[in-house]
């Protein structure tokens, strides 16, 4: 695993944007709900109230995290059972991220990685007044929309009386997928000294896409500066789930 840029010790909130498209996490890359502010927000619309990832339960504690640019975020956790995560955030067209376990143990391991999701379709401006009003977690601002699986790797939340949508792409697909959380088993052998990341047995990556669309007429895409597009015959589409390519070799 590389090694890590910048030591984290307190919590902070920290913000990924691309013009009006950002996203509001804690130091792990999370959207928790602690925070009344938190989520991935487009178009003055929270699309992602909640992205938790844990692997057996557990949240790791964080270690690192380097911005190289307003948009792209990696964070940097650590379990005790000798795991590390590098979890790499961009914020575009959508939010994009890819998640990479090492194994820096002694030993193989078999562990379940969990990704929580939820959205709620906040106005940003219920947002901002229950964030000065002080009430902690996002549940004070709206409760969370229904989420439907599309097919394996695809879970869709949306609300027939709201006009808007949050699509999340996942690969691989995951081995059990309940609600909004996505499981995946993690078979890992301890990394080699002097292996490469992009090719070590200890090192095993997911990836996660999530595409906003709103319109009062119809659905839209978000383009990569936040302004939405409305499209014809108010079909909805999918948006670009092309993925940075943040490692490097």
């Amino acid at each position: 695993m590389p090694e890590p840029t910048t030591a984290i010790s307190d919590a902070v909130r920290l913000t990924l944007l691309d013009g009006s498209t950002f996203v509001v996490c804690d130091q792990r890359g999370d959207v928790d709900g602690v925070s009344a502010a938190s989520g991935f927000f487009a178009a003055d619309t929270r699309f992602l109230s909640r992205s938790v990832l844990t692997i057996d339960g557990e949240r790791g504690d964080p270690v690192a995290f380097e911005q190289g640019a307003p948009h792209v975020g990696v964070f940097d956790l650590e379990w005790e059972t000798g795991l590390a995560v590098r979890r790499e955030l961009f914020v575009g067209r959508g939010l994009e991220e890819a998640a990479t376990v090492w194994n820096r143990s002694d030993r193989e391991v078999e562990v379940m990685l969990e990704l929580e999701l939820a959205s709620d379709f906040a106005d940003i401006f219920a947002v901002k007044r229950v964030e000065d009003l002080g009430a902690p977690g996002s549940s004070e601002v709206a409760p969370s929309r229904p989420e439907r699986w599309q097919d394996a790797r695809t879970v869709e939340f949306a609300d027939l009386d709201f006009p808007a949508r949050t699509l999340v792409h996942l690969a691989p697909s995951p081995d059990d997928a309940d609600g909004g959380v996505a499981r995946y088993r993690c078979d890992s052998r301890p990394v080699r000294a002097g292996s490469s990341a992009s090719r070590c047995s200890g090192c095993w990556t997911r990836r996660l896409s999530s595409t906003p669309t709103r319109s009062r007429r119809g659905f839209a895409t978000i383009d990569a500066s936040g302004t939405p597009r409305s499209l014809p015959g108010g079909a909805p589409r999918r948006g670009c789930s092309r993925l940075p390519k943040l490692r490097s070799s």
